[in-house]
């Protein structure tokens, strides 16, 4: 049924559970499997001075996003055909990448978040109402 399914994860201890998931999906489909992680934020683009007030803090919001993509991918002990770190609003990070790979099926961890937290929308929730493809919704602890 699935071939391509992509993972988005933000490594946290809680999606786990869902990087766990797209795991078992992919083997049970015999699916290849993608992963990527979206690093939002960029004090260059919300803060008037930019880097000068947080030297080298892009950089090593990219090395950490790196050695936690690195240990996902060793906790899965799988082969991933692509990974991905992307920048900006997830969003449509994952959006974009999930279209760019012509991904069948989108895995995330969702946390379920009521009142102004559901209100103010979460990633799961839109990329569930955008995507051209399947979104497998996990529910996360807090």
């Amino acid at each position: 049924m699935y071939k391509n399914i992509l993972l988005a994860s933000d490594f946290s201890p809680e999606a786990e559970r869902a990087e766990r998931r797209a795991a078992e999906v992919a083997q049970k489909y015999d699916a290849q499997l993608s992963l990527i992680h979206v690093v939002d934020y960029y004090p260059s683009m919300q803060l008037e001075g930019g880097l000068a007030m947080l030297p080298n803090i892009e950089e090593r919001l990219n090395e950490k996003a790196q050695e936690d993509m690195d240990a996902c991918i060793a906790r899965l002990s799988m082969t991933f055909k692509n990974t991905h770190i992307g920048h900006g609003p997830p969003k449509g990070v994952i959006i974009d990448y999930a279209n760019e790979i012509e991904a069948d099926l989108i895995v995330l961890g969702s946390h379920g978040r009521h009142g102004l937290g559901l209100l103010l929308g979460s990633t799961a929730t839109g990329v569930l109402h955008i995507a051209r493809c399947d979104v497998l919704a996990v529910r996360v602890q807090e």
